[in-house]
């Protein structure tokens, strides 16, 4: 589902960004920032997976059938960040700008990302980062600064449907005394 996320973020960055310039080509790429990276486009990276237990951490209880039932591992929800860095030659750094200012207006106004087919939905938002964190980011990346937002998009249920344990459901009281 990773995945599919991102080509969602990449495809509502790539529409609005063609009508916003007037392009006719894709500028928004999922790939990684490093070295290597070639310029002239929008990349967008994952940048850290975490488990989120805010919400705790419960087993999964499941019926089977009107006479079992099914305790599996606690499903994992999970966050994931993403870095969007626009990655343009250093002489075009002012048209970097442009781009980063609509490209964080528009992030902003598609901060929920939906998925008709399954109604799943996830939330969109732009991380605080200080500049030790942002310093450690870019040099793990290659070293080269562009300009970029890290967001964070909440939360994907991770579960692998393992049994652990089946019960029988009791079907009458009864008391022994």
């Amino acid at each position: 589902m990773i995945s599919a996320i991102l080509h969602k973020i990449s495809t509502i960055l790539n529409d609005n960004i063609k009508l916003s310039f007037h392009l006719k080509q894709d500028l928004v790429k999922i790939q990684s920032v490093d070295s290597n990276a070639t310029e002239g486009h929008i990349a967008i990276s994952i940048a850290n997976i975490e488990r989120d237990t805010s919400a705790g951490i419960s087993f999964n209880r499941k019926s089977l059938s009107t006479s079992h039932s099914s305790l599996g591992n606690p499903s994992w929800q999970i966050n994931f960040y993403i870095l969007i860095a626009v990655v343009f030659p250093k002489k075009q750094y002012a048209e970097s700008l442009k781009l980063i200012a609509e490209m964080l207006r528009i992030l902003q106004a598609n901060h929920i990302i939906s998925f008709d087919q399954s109604g799943a939905q996830y939330t969109l938002e732009p991380v605080n980062t200080s500049f030790q964190e942002l310093s450690n980011l870019w040099s793990i990346s290659g070293g080269t600064y562009y300009p970029s937002v890290l967001c964070k998009v909440k939360t994907l249920q991770i579960d692998g449907d393992s049994i652990m344990q089946l019960d029988t459901a009791v079907k009458e009281r009864e008391i022994n005394l």
